[in-house]
Parts: structure tokens; C-alpha cells; sequence
């Protein structure tokens, strides 16, 4: 076995996530070596609750322990006038459990400190929050208790999670192939197919 990527493919997903617009936007230079070792990706489907979980597959590496990366997505059937629409109402990732100064999604940053009592100021180092493609693993936390309202801000990061989760599921997973010799066609959902007449005259010239 090949010592990243697939057996016989090194690399292979490295390259599929480079050559998808929205993987590659989500990774950073320093997430490329750690990619280099995701053997496969595998969905598996749930009924109780209803959904599916995403197995990410490491073979041995440097950065982290495990060797499988798990996303879970709960999802809800919600009847419209002409289908059963799919809403998102939770998802659950995983603890990544990284060696020692290899965790990519945190970052040493600095912080200013004033004091109190005589207003000196000083600089102190301190963890934050790094852009990561491992964030994906630490998504945003729906309250359990029904009686606590979830604020829109918290719907939308949610919606913007299942969109990644679902891309795996509908294109990645069953068209890697394509992705790796670069030969997926990358679809906008935000514009649709409209009906043109060929014939319409669309100049700003007026008739005499």
C-alpha cells in the first residue's frame, strides 16, 4: 500500500479536493500534507434518525491518531406540495486527536491586556481559531433542549454545513474518478435553466 493516498494512486485525494472549486476553497496550504493521506471516503446511510454519516480514512500519519474522521448529519423529511424535502436539524463531528504542535486548526495568536488598576498595557500569546479544512469536523452545536430558540445566525452556518456534507455525498463520492483527471463539470445551484427563443430580438434599438 501506497504510503498516502490510495493503494496504488498516492495522492489521489489531494488531487480530487484540488480540482473542486468548493474543496479547495475550504483547504489551506497546510492542510494539503495531511489530505495526502486520506485513503477514501465511504457514506453510510442511517435510519434512526434519519441520514447519513461521512468516514474519512487515514492511513498512519504524523498529524493525528485516528484513522477514521467522522461527519454525521441528521436530517428531517418535510413535505412540500409536489415532494418530501430534506431540512437539516443537526450534525455531529468528531474529536481529531492531534499530536503534539500538529493541530492545524489553531493558530498562535497575540492579545492586548490592559490592566486594571494602572492601565499598563501588555502582550500576551494565546490560541485562536485557524482556517482549516478540519474544521469541517467541529460543526455548530444545536442546543438539545427544544425550548431554547436557535438564532438564525446558527440556521444559516447549520444550512451551509449540510451543503458541504451533501457535496460529498451527491458528486464527490460518486464522481471522484472525474474530479481526479479534472473532468467534473462544476455546477452553480444558484442559477437554473431558463427557456430561450433564439429568435428574440434583444436589441436596444428602437423601430422607426
Amino acid at each position: 500500500m501506497a504510503g498516502n493516498g490510495i493503494p496504488g494512486v498516492p495522492g489521489f485525494w489531494l488531487r480530487v479536493f484540488r480540482h473542486s472549486a468548493t474543496l479547495n476553497d475550504m483547504m489551506r496550504p497546510y492542510d494539503e500534507p495531511i489530505i495526502a493521506y486520506l485513503e477514501d471516503i465511504k457514506i453510510e446511510y442511517i435510519a434512526n434518525p434519519m441520514g447519513f454519516r461521512l468516514n474519512f480514512h487515514f492511513s498512519n500519519n504524523h498529524y493525528f491518531t485516528n484513522s477514521v474522521l467522522v461527519k454525521e448529519y441528521h436530517i428531517k423529511s418535510v413535505p412540500t406540495p409536489f415532494k418530501h424535502d430534506s431540512e437539516i436539524y443537526k450534525c455531529i463531528g468528531c474529536t481529531i486527536d492531534w499530536l503534539p504542535h500538529q493541530d492545524v486548526t489553531v493558530r498562535l495568536g497575540k492579545q492586548r491586556q490592559r490592566h486594571r488598576s494602572n492601565g499598563n498595557i501588555r502582550v500576551v500569546e494565546r490560541l485562536v481559531k485557524n482556517e482549516s479544512f478540519f474544521n469541517f469536523f467541529n460543526p455548530p452545536v444545536v442546543p438539545e433542549d427544544p425550548k431554547i430558540e436557535v438564532k438564525d445566525e446558527l440556521h444559516v452556518r447549520l444550512a451551509t454545513d449540510y451543503e458541504v456534507g451533501q457535496y460529498f455525498r451527491t458528486r464527490i463520492i460518486p464522481h471522484a474518478y472525474l474530479y481526479y483527471i479534472g473532468q467534473a463539470p462544476e455546477q452553480d445551484d444558484n442559477y437554473q435553466d431558463c427557456s430561450s427563443d433564439s429568435s428574440e430580438d434583444t436589441s436596444d434599438s428602437d423601430e422607426d
